[in-house]
């Protein structure tokens, strides 16, 4: 029987009125009266279908000294460890190993650098200071890691990069996201110089010291293996990491001298001088080049002895190098106007090297 049929008979085997209960009063006031449903059957431990209430036979919960309480919910209950997270246990949470390589407390980026292709022996069996003296400082940044043998660590060979390369990608991170451009250039010293307009966002960024990162490529061929897999490329790179900084306006004529010379050999004598609106227009950036790395695979081999593939299958190399045609005059040059010596000097310059 609901506990509200209770309160209304106990009302009238005690002769009190219901409007003398003040507190229930006061919790009835939205119900309305009509909805307690008053029966004559006596108030007993009997349930609605006749038969006592009894812990067998109570199909809701019983009338008991224990507070009410919700049933017990039948899902995992809520916790303050979210249900998506792992069970916790005495082990701490790490990463898989790699297949390829265990990870170990050395840090990756003190593999050595040897003749040999680098391997997980050669990583525990030679340390940083059996390393050859170098030119170049190995750093985090520098250190080549897949095939070491091929990086070089003399100065000498950065700068045969550079001076065989008439451009070079410069990447920044902008707003998040990285943003690589083709940019000219021209080595002054142990600096590189680059140029562009003094309205660019770009390289506002790099005059506020935005860090850079700087790659040249020369591609020398293509390896044809045996395989698709085995297949590969012969080059030569170099790869720049820096900050870059503004060269004064004292400085700038002589530095966008230095990078005509580069680019365009002698053809300063043949034009009109800069003016200085123009040079006021034209920011100048230097990139020291003091963290560098340089990587040269040009005698790579193409295949092994006993490798075990078909040498039926052709396998070879296809060399690469850059085409210098003959100088096309513009046609709103006066007719027979020469081609200068400046421009003959570019075309064989670039025809020895064979790379830009």
């Amino acid at each position: 029987m609901p506990i509200l049929s209770l309160v209304y008979r106990q009302c009238e085997e005690s002769a009190y009125s219901i409007d003398q209960l003040s507190p229930w009063n006061e919790f009835m006031t939205d119900q309305p009266l009509t909805d307690l449903p008053i029966t004559d059957q006596s108030l007993t431990d009997q349930s609605r279908t006749g038969q006592p209430l009894t812990d067998q036979s109570r199909t809701d919960q019983p009338l008991t000294d224990q507070p009410l309480t919700d049933p017990p919910l039948t899902d995992p209950p809520l916790t303050d460890q979210p249900l998506t997270d792992p069970p916790l246990t005495d082990q701490p949470l790490t990463d898989p190993p790699l297949t390829d390589q265990p990870l170990t407390d050395q840090p990756l980026t003190d593999p050595p650098l040897t003749d040999q292709p680098l391997t997980d022996q050669s990583r525990t069996d030679q340390s940083c200071a059996e390393l050859p003296p170098s030119d170049l400082p190995l750093t985090d940044l520098t250190r080549v890691r897949r095939g070491a043998h091929h990086q070089r660590t003399d100065r000498a060979g950065l700068y045969d990069v550079i001076d065989a390369a008439l451009y070079a990608t410069l990447a920044i991170v902008r707003d998040g996201r990285p943003v690589a451009l083709p940019v000219g250039i021209g080595r002054d010293g142990d600096d590189l110089l680059v140029h562009g307009s003094t309205g660019s966002d770009f390289f506002r960024r790099i005059a506020a010291g935005a860090p850079v990162s700087l790659t040249i490529t020369h591609l020398l061929g293509l390896k044809y293996a045996r395989s698709l897999f085995d297949s590969s490329m012969r080059y030569r790179c170099a790869v720049v990491h820096a900050v870059a900084s503004v060269v004064p306006p004292a400085e700038k004529e002589a530095a966008l001298l230095t990078l005509s010379e580069h680019l365009m050999p002698g053809r300063s004598a043949d034009v009109r001088p800069m003016t200085a609106k123009e040079i006021a227009a034209t920011m100048v950036l230097r990139i020291p080049l003091a963290e560098a790395s340089v990587k040269d695979n040009a005698g790579s081999l193409v295949e092994v002895d006993e490798d075990g593939e078909d040498r039926s299958v052709w396998a070879g190399m296809l060399p690469l190098r850059t085409q210098v045609g003959e100088p096309v005059t513009s046609p709103q040059t006066v007719a027979g106007t020469p081609v200068p010596a400046s421009v003959r000097l570019a075309a064989e310059r670039l025809a020895a090297t064979g790379a830009i």
